[in-house]
């Protein structure tokens, strides 16, 4: 969660021409939930990313 951010706005700048739906950011969530917003947003494509707890 880190670097969430940073990468966040990095992408937003290399994907200007991307329309860009709310970013999601479930804590103790699985991939398989991109399936669901990604439904509920009715969006083409959903990038998920599984990271390990913190410590």
């Amino acid at each position: 969660m880190a670097h969430a951010a940073s990468l966040t706005f990095e992408l937003i700048d290399r994907l200007a021409a991307w329309r860009i739906a709310p970013i999601v950011v479930a804590h103790m969530g699985r991939v398989a939930i991109g399936d669901t917003i990604g439904e509920r947003l009715n969006a083409g494509l959903v990038c998920a990313s599984a990271l390990p707890p913190a410590e």
